[in-house]
């Protein structure tokens, strides 16, 4: 037993080094200037069709014409990229996800390397800056550093708050009204929020319904939309007439369609309640 804690000890500490050594940038690979893919198949997402042996010219980073393949005369400083027969599609969005202070070196290469341009982070920062979870303006960062192609980034699109979960998630010495006390708190949250041009409050699973209440109430006041996690205290009706913009993760429209919901609600302490015999108990109700 003891030799093992040692060994969880050494590897824990290997680890706490490795993030906080400096990692390597993905290297700006890529063609610039004018160029045209030949011979290529384009899906049409808007009709529906496929459009077989297209030349795609492109310039300045915006594709100027779509051309039979036989019509393509190659201009002076047309660069040349054969496309051999492969398929070109819109690129892709990854509408839910959480950005790191490492993800340029991790998730970006492997956004762009899959076809993810643009992503949608459901994730942010408190009143300060944090080591690990990237902040707004980290994202904000990476969109013109793309934009200027000197990163290589998918686009961030829209900027979240910190997961508001009614207390537990603030640490002791941040502001208190984090905690979403009373309304004055929620209505200082969403102006603080609002402050830094986030998009949207995104609410998580333990707020009460009072305080999801008042976060909808003020958000809607400084023109932001709450979107996130549905807090067990809130029933689907009323998150939908509170007009959240997004409900993420399909499991949480599991709870709406088990018969005894409500009793589960009423619990004192309904995270608690929820454990493997409960969550049985849902999938196996008809």
């Amino acid at each position: 037993m003891k030799m093992a804690m040692v060994i969880l000890a050494g590897l824990l500490a290997l680890l706490v080094v490795a993030l906080a050594l400096p990692l390597p940038e993905p290297p700006l690979v890529g063609l610039r200037g004018s160029f045209a893919l030949k011979d290529v198949n384009v899906v049409d997402v808007t009709s529906g069709e496929l459009m077989s042996d297209v030349t795609i010219l492109v310039e300045g980073g915006v594709i100027v014409a779509l051309l039979p393949a036989a019509e393509y005369r190659p201009g002076r400083k047309d660069i040349t990229v054969p496309g051999e027969g492969r398929y070109v599609i819109p690129s892709f969005w990854d509408m839910h996800t959480h950005s790191l202070k490492v993800s340029p070196q991790i998730h970006h290469p492997l956004f762009i390397s899959n076809g993810v341009t643009a992503v949608r982070d459901l994730s942010g920062c408190l009143d300060r800056d944090d080591s690990f979870w990237a902040c707004p303006d980290d994202r904000r960062r990476w969109n013109a550093e793309a934009a200027a192609g000197t990163r290589v980034s998918p686009r961030y699109v829209l900027q979240s708050s910190f997961q508001t979960n009614g207390g537990n998630e603030v640490p002791g010495d941040f502001p208190d009204f984090f905690r979403l006390d009373d309304a004055a708190a929620a209505r200082a949250l969403v102006e603080f929020y609002a402050g830094e041009n986030l998009d949207f409050i995104k609410p998580y699973t333990e707020l009460s319904l009072q305080q999801y209440d008042y976060l909808v109430h003020f958000a809607s006041l400084m023109d932001m939309d709450i979107a996130g996690h549905k807090p067990l205290s809130v029933s689907l009706h009323h998150a939908l007439a509170s007009r959240q913009s997004s409900i993420e993760h399909g499991r949480l429209f599991l709870f709406e369609c088990y018969a005894d919901m409500e009793d589960f609600r009423a619990l004192e302490d309904p995270i608690a309640g929820y454990d493997a015999n409960l969550m049985r108990r849902m999938l196996e109700y008809r």
